[in-house]
C-alpha cells in the first residue's frame, strides 16, 4: 500500500512538474505563427466579450497557441476578469505573459492623426474620412451641432477655429464626437496655458482672437511674417477700413475652383470682407500657435497693404500707391495670376454697400 501511495505521489509530482515546465515554456515563448510573420496583429476585442470569447479570439487569430494554458494562468493570477475591450496591436515577439499584461493595462493600439494649420472643418473631415476614422458628412454636421458645441463649453454655431492643429497619438477612434472632443480639448489646453492671460490684457475676446488668427493663418504660411500680417488687420480695423482678405470670400464659396473672380469680390455675403467692415461671422480656418500668438503679439507698423511676392513672403506697404507698385512688380510684371493678399486694387469708397 505504501509502495502504491509512493508511486501515485511521485507520478503526480512528476505530472505537476511536467505541467509546470510546459506552462512556463508556453508563457515565455511567442507563438511560432506570430514569429514567422514578423509583423503585428491588430485585433479588436468587442465590448461585452466574455473571457472565453476573448481567449478563443486570441487563439483563432494566432496570438496564443494554447487556450487552456492561457486560461489557467489568467485565472491563477486573478487577471481573467480585468481584460479591457478595445483595439490592440500585438507584436510578433509577444509572449502570453505580455499578452495578458497588455489586455489588463488596456494598452490599445494607437494611430497618428495630423491636423495641418489652416485646415477648415471640411478639410479635416475629408482627411479623416480618407483615413477611415469618420463618416465625412457626419463629422461636419457634429461640428455645427449646437447642443454638442455647448457640451464642449463653447458657444456659437460652429467649431471652426477650435479644432487645434497638432499631431495626435490617439487610440483608434470609435466616433466623430470622440475625435472632435480631443481636438477641442487640445485647443483649450493650449489656449488656457499659453494665451488666456494675454487675451485678458488685450481686451479682446476669444472669438475675436481666433477669427483674426484664422485669417492670419490663411494669408501667410510664413510664421515670421504673421505678426506683420496681424498688424495690417489691426491697422485697418482702427480706421474702419474693410479687411479685404480674399480667404474670407473663398471660405464662403462651395467647391472653390481656385480662381477668385471680380464677381466674387462684389458678391454680397457675410464673409465678404471687401464689402463688410469688421470681422467675418466666424473663423475661416483652424489656426495654429504661431497665428494665435501673432494676433496677441502683433508687430507695430503703419502698414495697410501686403502682396505676395511668389516666394512665400510678402511685400508690405503703408499707402495705396506703394501697394500698386508692389502689385505690378510681383504679380502683373511677372504675369502671374492674382494671389491671395489684402486688397490688390483701390479701396472701396465710403459709400460702398455694407451688409
Amino acid at each position: 500500500m505504501r509502495r502504491l501511495f509512493a508511486v501515485v505521489f511521485f507520478s503526480v509530482l512528476i505530472g505537476v512538474g511536467v505541467f509546470g515546465v510546459n506552462l512556463c515554456f508556453f508563457l515565455n515563448t511567442p507563438n511560432a505563427a506570430m514569429e514567422a510573420e514578423q509583423g503585428v496583429r491588430n485585433i479588436e476585442i468587442p465590448k461585452g466579450s466574455s473571457f472565453n470569447q476573448i481567449i478563443k479570439q486570441l487563439h483563432d487569430q494566432g496570438v496564443i497557441s494554447h487556450t487552456t494554458l492561457f486560461k489557467i494562468y489568467a485565472v491563477f493570477t486573478g487577471m481573467g476578469g480585468k481584460i479591457r475591450a478595445g483595439d490592440y496591436e500585438f507584436p510578433a515577439q509577444v509572449t502570453p505573459i505580455q499578452v495578458l499584461q497588455l489586455l489588463k493595462n488596456g494598452d490599445f493600439s494607437r494611430v497618428t492623426i495630423t491636423l495641418v494649420e489652416g485646415w477648415t472643418i471640411r478639410d479635416i473631415a475629408h482627411y479623416l474620412a480618407n483615413q477611415g476614422y469618420v463618416q465625412e458628412q457626419r463629422f461636419i454636421d457634429k461640428c455645427h451641432d449646437l447642443a454638442f458645441i455647448q457640451s464642449l463649453g463653447l458657444s456659437g454655431t460652429s467649431l471652426e477655429g477650435y479644432l487645434f492643429p497638432e499631431t495626435y497619438q490617439v487610440y483608434k477612434p470609435k466616433s466623430e464626437e470622440e475625435l472632435i472632443s480631443r481636438f477641442v480639448h487640445q485647443f483649450k489646453d493650449v489656449y488656457e496655458g499659453e494665451f488666456a492671460a494675454r487675451v485678458t490684457q488685450s481686451g479682446m475676446d476669444e472669438h475675436t482672437v481666433v477669427t483674426l488668427a484664422s485669417m492670419v493663418e490663411k494669408e501667410t504660411a510664413n510664421s515670421s511674417e504673421a505678426p506683420l500680417v496681424a498688424s495690417v488687420f489691426f491697422n485697418r480695423l482702427k480706421i474702419n477700413m474693410p479687411l479685404a482678405s480674399d480667404p474670407t470670400i473663398i471660405y464662403s464659396i462651395p467647391n472653390f475652383s481656385g480662381n477668385l473672380t471680380k464677381a466674387d469680390l462684389v458678391r454680397p455675403d457675410p464673409y465678404n470682407s471687401y464689402l463688410n467692415a469688421g470681422l467675418p461671422p466666424t473663423p475661416i480656418a483652424n489656426p495654429g500657435r504661431a497665428s494665435l500668438s501673432a494676433v496677441l503679439f502683433p508687430a507695430t507698423s503703419e502698414y495697410l497693404y501686403f502682396v505676395a511676392k511668389g516666394d512665400g513672403s510678402h511685400e508690405f506697404s503703408k499707402n495705396f500707391q506703394d501697394h500698386q507698385r508692389a502689385v505690378y512688380r510681383y504679380q502683373i510684371k511677372k504675369q502671374k495670376p492674382e494671389t491671395v493678399g489684402v486688397q490688390n486694387f483701390e479701396p472701396l469708397p465710403a459709400s460702398a454697400p455694407r451688409l
